[in-house]
C-alpha cells in the first residue's frame, strides 16, 4: 500500500496579545476550526485550534493546505491582527482520519511547518506564507523555492495595499466569482464593485494564488510517480524519477501529465465546494464575515 500525500499548515496570529477583546478572537478561531472540520468532501481534513492563537490543519493532497489557508486569509476579518502560515508537505501510511489527536501527532511535517511559522514570526513579516521545499530536489529545489517565495511575497504585498472596501470586494469575489453577485450582496452598483475589484488588483491576486496552486499540483504529480516506482530499498525519489526519464521518457512525461490533469480537476471541484461551504457558514454566522452590508 502506497503512502498518502498530504499538506499541513500551522497558523498563528500577528500581535494577538494586543487584541482588545481576546474572547472575540478565541471564538473567531473556534469558528474557523469548526468550519474546516465540518467541510464534508472526498478529501479528508483535520483541524485543531490550540491555545496560543494557533490552528493546525492537515489535509490530503499537496495543494490543500495552501488552498485552505489562502481562503482563510482572504476572508480574515481583523486586519489589525492578520494570520500567517507555515506550510509543509508530507506523506503518511494511513488516512488523515486515522491520525487521532493532532496535538500529539509526531510527524516530521509538524516540526517543519512550525519552523516556517516561527521564521515568519521572527523575520521581516513580508509574507503571510512560508513553505519548506527541502524534500523536492528532483524538481530543482532552488528554482522552486525562489519562485514560491516570490509569489508568496507578491500576494502578501497586494493584500496589504488593498483598502478596506477593496478587500471587501475581493473577499466576496473570491467566494462568488461574479461581480453581479458581489454587488447584490454588498448592496452596491456593479460599477462600484468593478472599480473596487480593479483598483484592488483582485485579478492579479487571483492569478498569483492560481500559479501557486498549479506549482503544488505539479509537485504532487511528480511525487505520485515517485511513489508508484519507489522500491523497498533506500533509493531517493530524485534517483527514481531520473531512472524513469532515462528509460521511458515519453511514458514518464505522459504519466506526469495525466497525474497533473487528475489533480487539477480534483482541486477545482473541491475548491468550488469549499467556497460554497464557506459562504453558507458566513450566512449562518454573519458576525464573522469580513464584509459589511
Amino acid at each position: 500500500m502506497r503512502n498518502k500525500l498530504f499538506s499541513i499548515f500551522i497558523m498563528d496570529v500577528t500581535d494577538s496579545s494586543k487584541f482588545e477583546n481576546y474572547q472575540q478572537l478565541s471564538q473567531y478561531l473556534s469558528f474557523w476550526e469548526q468550519t474546516l472540520n465540518d467541510f464534508s468532501s472526498n478529501i479528508q481534513i483535520k483541524a485543531k485550534y490550540r491555545m496560543g492563537d494557533e490552528i493546525i490543519c492537515v489535509a490530503e493532497h499537496y495543494f490543500s493546505a495552501y488552498l485552505l489557508a489562502n481562503h482563510l486569509l482572504s476572508q480574515w476579518k481583523f486586519r489589525e491582527a492578520m494570520p500567517y502560515f507555515g506550510i509543509a508537505l508530507g506523506e503518511f501510511e494511513k488516512d488523515i482520519g486515522e491520525i487521532g489527536e493532532l496535538e500529539s501527532w509526531n510527524h516530521p511535517s509538524i516540526k517543519i511547518a512550525r519552523e516556517k511559522t516561527e521564521a515568519i514570526k521572527t523575520g521581516d513579516r513580508q509574507s503571510y506564507f512560508a513553505m519548506s521545499m527541502s524534500d523536492f530536489s528532483m524538481l530543482s529545489k532552488t528554482s522552486m523555492n525562489t519562485e514560491m517565495e516570490f509569489l508568496f511575497h507578491l500576494q502578501s504585498l497586494l493584500i496589504n495595499e488593498q483598502s478596506n472596501s477593496q478587500r471587501e470586494v475581493y473577499s466576496l469575489y473570491s467566494l462568488l466569482d461574479k461581480q453581479q453577485l458581489v454587488a447584490e450582496e454588498l448592496n452596491k452598483t456593479q460599477a462600484t464593485v468593478s472599480a473596487g475589484y480593479n483598483r484592488g488588483k483582485s485579478d492579479l491576486l487571483a492569478e498569483t494564488s492560481n500559479l501557486l496552486l498549479e506549482k503544488l499540483e505539479t509537485l504532487e504529480a511528480y511525487q505520485q510517480l515517485a511513489l508508484l516506482h519507489r522500491p523497498s530499498a533506500d533509493v531517493s525519489d530524485k534517483q527514481i524519477l531520473s531512472r524513469q526519464f532515462l528509460h521511458e521518457p515519453e511514458k514518464t512525461e505522459e504519466t506526469i501529465f495525466e497525474n497533473r490533469q487528475k489533480i487539477h480537476s480534483t482541486r477545482e471541484n473541491w475548491e468550488i465546494n469549499f467556497k460554497h461551504h464557506l459562504f453558507q457558514r458566513f450566512k449562518k454566522y454573519p458576525e464573522v464575515r469580513p464584509w459589511e452590508i
